[in-house]
């Protein structure tokens, strides 16, 4: 596939930022709607030039590229599309009350050093010396994204009201479902040249496989996770079902196009049915506060198309199988130690340095009014500073 092609499927992939800030945005509460959705574009900027300037001289190894790129390397469009996933999910997992200036720096580390370091180790000696399979990023980008995405969580803590003395949870429903749902739709679309993208540059050119592999994963996943909502909660649950729709999309990112539409199935589903339970285990068992279910959707679907892949090794029998799901897990934890280490890392000096967690009089106002001075919905909502007496003391 020529270069052009490979720079089409990178700019093409952006269409996911567009999903990811629709779907962030409507899972939000409308005073932090419009700041969520700024805050996806903002990091979209910081992303761009964190690679231009450090991530593709790393994912190269060529130290000449630092602050600039090879105008020749195909490479340059899908390492940008591939960062732009992994950074979303920090901002995502820390929404509605985490400081904007913290975020962006994390986001810059994540694309700048985690992504970059973890896909050269993945396609290089990982994939040289253990046979390691990762065609979409399961690993590098999804999992990798979601471990700094709990580590962000653990450090900025919860939302104000979000869990009680006792230890209970409170349901803190997003402004608009159907902003969201509009998002995971357009997330899709976006997927399809990433995925496309990166198994091109593997030279895996079987683009109807993949698609139809995405297809069948994406959709599977979707109907587990509405089932699952249906036996547990109540029929319909469009919660469940978009964590299970794009738990299936990511799972699939890992082996797509090397396996047929059976198996497609088979880990959409497991996606749909893993990636919704532990959001849910997330939120009420361990008290992580996220939003937008990111860290489950790409940490349990990333890890599930990780060790899936290792499945889709042809002509090793079964043996030969469980040796390379075991290879994939090795990997696995190589990848998921880079990221927990240098996430672990950076928020740790940035609490000797700033503050983190919004004060609690600016969370209640909101992020849009207390970090960005704006206002989503004018017509709507109060425009008065309702915690003026909290800011004067």
């Amino acid at each position: 596939m020529n270069e052009s092609m490979l720079v089409y499927f990178g700019v093409a992939a952006l269409v996911m930022r567009l999903g990811t800030a629709l779907y962030l945005s409507g899972m939000c509460r409308a005073k932090n709607a419009g700041g969520a959705m700024f805050r996806i574009v903002a990091d979209l900027l910081v992303t761009i030039i964190a690679v231009w300037a450090v991530g593709d001289a790393l994912f190269s190894g060529d130290k000449g590229l630092l602050f600039g790129w090879s105008r020749t390397d195909p490479a340059l469009a899908m390492i940008i599309a591939v960062t732009l996933i992994a950074t979303g999910i920090i901002v995502g997992a820390a929404s509605e009350r985490s400081r904007f200036l913290p975020m962006m720096l994390v986001a810059a580390v994540t694309a700048a050093v985690v992504v970059p370091l973890g896909w050269r180790w993945a396609w290089g000696w990982m994939n040289r010396d253990m046979g390691f399979i990762d065609i979409g990023g399961a690993s590098f980008t999804h999992c990798a994204g979601a471990v700094i995405g709990l580590v962000a969580i653990k450090f900025v803590g919860p939302r104000l009201g979000k869990y009680n003395h006792d230890g209970s949870s409170n349901v803190v429903p997003g402004h608009n479902i159907p902003l969201a749902a509009a998002g995971v739709l357009i997330a899709a679309i976006g997927f399809f040249p990433y995925i496309l993208g990166c198994a091109a540059m593997r030279g895996d050119t079987s683009a109807s496989r993949i698609v139809a592999d995405a297809l069948c994963a994406a959709a599977a996943g979707g109907l587990a996770g509405m089932l699952l909502g249906w036996f547990r909660f109540s029929p319909g649950d469009t919660y469940l079902t978009y964590c299970g729709f794009l738990g299936g999309l990511v799972a699939v990112s890992g082996c797509a196009g090397r396996i047929d539409t059976l198996a497609a199935v088979a880990i959409g589903a497991v996606a749909g049915v893993l990636v919704p339970v532990m959001s849910i285990k997330l939120e009420l068992q361990f008290k992580m506060d996220d939003p937008s279910a990111k860290v489950a959707i790409h940490g349990v679907g990333g890890a599930l198309g990780t060790l899936a892949a290792g499945l889709s090794l042809t002509g090793h029998g079964v043996l030969g199988r469980i040796e390379q799901v075991g290879h994939q897990l090795l990997g696995l934890l190589v990848i998921t130690a880079l990221a927990a280490a240098i996430g672990t890392v950076t928020f740790f000096i940035l609490t000797r340095v700033t503050v983190l967690h919004l004060r609690e009089a600016d969370e209640f106002d909101g992020v849009d009014l207390s970090e960005h001075d704006l206002n989503s919905y004018p017509d709507f909502q109060q425009t008065m500073i309702k915690s003026y007496h909290l800011r004067e003391s």
